[in-house]
């Protein structure tokens, strides 16, 4: 869509049939990323009327769940099993990375204000790498559910956002006001399973769930 969601436009990119797009984003230079199930990686470099795949499984096949770009070289990518992807060259090449958690599916990827990599995993815990995949902390441990996403706002980078479900599948929202250090859980309505995100501003979030749910958090209005 072109005109703020009143029409839209298929798109062929060009993914195996069964093996669909898991997330999307939109790099520094304005270039947007999709990464699949079945590993294979795509970018357009035209607002998305044209895609070229830039990895093809054959680094790995796990299935990719997020991708973030540092800026117009720099990105990750990370999936299933521990799975995390990098490319210093616009993604012409994708690098296999040792992951956080070992044996564990990364359910999401971020960076903060100051490029740190943040990245959720299956095990209900988040993990840090100030040197770019080169190395990894532990920095939040849920006990038991799982930690499906964490964002950072893209104004200000430094105000966070994840999602945790517990093992009864009921999602709690967390918030950092300090660039990821630290998290803390907000009072969250009665839910069944928090899917997904949206940051509007540094102290306003959407998030979404099951059967239908969704929700405002305004931090300033509070």
């Amino acid at each position: 869509s072109t005109d703020y969601d009143g029409t839209w436009t298929d798109v062929i990119v060009g993914n195996v049939a069964g093996k669909g797009i898991n997330a999307l984003t939109v790099a520094p230079n304005g270039w947007i990323w999709a990464v699949c199930t079945d590993g294979r990686i795509y970018v357009s470099k035209n607002i998305g009327l044209t895609w070229t795949r830039m990895h093809d499984g054959s680094v790995t096949a796990q299935p990719l769940i997020g991708v973030v770009f540092v800026n117009a070289s720099l990105g990750f990518a990370v999936g299933d099993s521990n799975t995390v992807l990098r490319t210093s060259n616009k993604g012409d090449s994708w690098t296999l990375y040792t992951g956080p958690a070992a044996g564990t599916n990364l359910t999401s990827v971020s960076i903060n204000r100051e490029g740190y990599l943040f990245v959720t995993a299956s095990d209900a815990t988040m993990h840090r790498s100030i040197d770019y995949a080169n190395s990894w902390a532990q920095i939040l441990a849920m006990g038991a559910g799982t930690l499906a996403k964490a964002e950072f706002d893209p104004k200000l980078g430094y105000y966070g956002y994840a999602i945790h479900n517990n093992a009864a599948g009921v999602g709690t929202m967390l918030r950092s006001e300090d660039g990821g250090v630290s998290w803390l859980a907000w009072d969250t309505p009665t839910n069944t399973g928090l899917n997904d995100l949206d940051i509007v501003g540094p102290n306003m979030v959407y998030v979404c769930g099951n059967a239908a749910f969704v929700a405002k958090f305004d931090r300033a209005a509070s």
